[in-house]
């Protein structure tokens, strides 16, 4: 008797799990995922000031050109492209490198590893380079574990910059 209570107990909790399995997989097959890629990116206002800004806050003053920027809403993100003289570029890499660490608490830079790759996305923007030319520089400045900043340089002096938001 006690042996059937036992049987039937496992039964249930079977039965159970297996349902709510069930339910969950229905859940989530019905919420709509495509409203996240029907945003397209949008140019942004005054991206030139962006670039400015971070470009003086790791400590470099030379000219460069903004090409391009944009904001893609969907996955938090902007991109840059810039442009700086191509003798500027070990320059620009150097104060990324150096600057983005000093002095601040928890900073890190990887360079030219796996996970200084972007995964790529529907709303990437043509211009943004990540495919491994052998002139490319791909850098990727994080704060706290949580990347910040992922920048592709190339000795011609095209950069492209992008930004991620958490």
């Amino acid at each position: 008797m006690r042996r059937r209570f036992v049987i039937l107990g496992l039964f249930i909790a079977v039965a159970s799990s297996l349902g709510a399995m069930w339910m969950q997989s229905e859940i989530v097959l019905a919420t709509p995922t495509d409203a996240l890629y029907e945003q397209t990116p949008q140019a942004i206002c005054n991206g030139t000031a962006d670039m400015r800004a971070f470009l003086r806050s790791v400590g470099f003053t030379n000219d460069f050109r903004v090409m391009a920027t944009l904001r893609d809403e969907a996955f938090s993100r902007r991109y840059y492209h810039v442009r700086v003289m191509p003798g500027m570029v070990a320059a620009l890499r150097d104060k990324l490198t150096t600057a983005w660490v000093e002095g601040r608490f928890n900073r890190a830079v990887y360079e030219n590893g796996a996970t200084a790759r972007v995964k790529r996305s529907r709303n990437l923007p043509s211009w943004w380079n990540l495919s491994d030319p052998p002139a490319a520089d791909h850098i990727m400045l994080d704060h706290g574990g949580a990347a910040n900043w992922y920048i592709v340089l190339t000795d011609s002096g095209d950069t492209c910059f992008m930004w991620v938001g958490h």
